[in-house]
């Protein structure tokens, strides 16, 4: 994903979990219009910064070279941030999370 977008010249690539299905538009727009720069992290919430996250061009190499389920996690913690309500960011992995939202 990140190949495609560095090849097609994306200043910046916005990282979203399928199964974090409560994410409302309105805060994809939060990050988008937070975004100034090649450089620029934007994750969420500032207690507990993760996905959604958004990376600028700068970041495209090291993103690529990202290996199995290890994360970017770790660069965020001098993200700028977005808040969002927290019961939209529940990770829904199975039938029980779903039962208990």
């Amino acid at each position: 994903m990140v190949g495609e977008a560095q090849r097609r010249g994306a200043d910046a690539v916005l990282i979203v979990l399928a199964d974090m299905p409560f994410v409302p538009s309105a805060h994809f727009a939060a990050l988008l219009a937070r975004y100034r720069d090649g450089a620029s992290i934007i994750a969420l919430e500032a207690s507990h910064p993760g996905p959604p996250v958004l990376f600028g061009r700068s970041w495209f190499s090291r993103l690529a070279a990202l290996e199995g389920d290890k994360g970017a996690g770790a660069w965020l913690a001098g993200a700028q941030t977005v808040t969002c309500e927290p019961r939209r960011l529940l990770d829904i992995d199975t039938k029980a999370d779903l039962a208990a939202f």
